[in-house]
């Protein structure tokens, strides 16, 4: 089991928040598949991924809050804050394929790249 010492585990915490941006904003929606999302994620990585019910969770609730989100903001979006979201989407993805090499390392950037790109997406 991982502790709250590890930064794998301890930067799943910025997910809740972004759970609460989006309640504040009204987004109840979001907040809620969101807040599902960062606490599926914090098991799946208290258990080192290595729980199989988790990590269904995990994808499963990450995927739709993605859509969610995005489904919620675009309609939104000018061409300006289009690209920004565009790069901070591209960079986390880029982020999660490169975690098959250094795992720990570039998870943490893929849990801080999505929260800043969620922050990005809820302001």
């Amino acid at each position: 089991m991982r502790t709250l010492q590890d930064p794998v585990l301890n930067t799943n915490l910025l997910f809740f928040i972004n759970a609460l941006f989006y309640y504040e904003k009204g987004y109840i929606i979001c907040a809620l598949i969101i807040g599902l999302s960062a606490f599926c994620s914090y098991k799946y990585h208290l258990f080192k991924e290595q729980n199989q019910y988790w990590t269904r969770a995990d994808k499963f609730f990450a995927t739709l809050a993605l859509i969610i989100t995005l489904i919620f903001a675009i309609p939104c979006v000018n061409l300006e804050r289009m690209g920004v979201i565009s790069f901070l989407l591209v960079s986390s993805f880029y982020f999660k394929f490169m975690a098959k090499y250094d795992y720990k390392f570039f998870h943490v950037l893929w849990h801080i790249s999505v929260f800043l790109g969620q922050c990005y997406l809820c302001s």
